[in-house]
């Protein structure tokens, strides 16, 4: 897996559950993030959105990740969602 130095911010466009019956992240959910610094959207996978411990939904939530490549496909890891301020 080799990593890109850069962090990006984004958004969480997508995100369909392996059973949409559960609404529990698992390895095999998927979703997808749009960057705020390229506006590409990356693959999110559910392995690396369950390591954030975050509730549903997921959609929307603004998030900083890297970028690695696996396989040929670039994918988002590394993800901690954005402090809001609660002013």
């Amino acid at each position: 897996m080799e990593q890109q130095p850069v962090r990006h911010n984004g958004v969480i466009e997508s995100f369909e559950l392996e059973d949409p019956t559960w609404p529990v992240i698992t390895p095999k959910a998927k979703g997808k993030v749009r960057s705020a610094l390229d506006g590409n959207l990356y693959e999110l996978r559910g392995v690396e959105a369950m390591q954030m411990n975050r509730p549903l939904p997921l959609v929307g939530l603004r998030i900083s990740f890297h970028l690695y490549r696996v396989d040929g496909k670039t994918i988002v890891g590394d993800i901690q969602p954005e402090s809001v301020s609660d002013s």
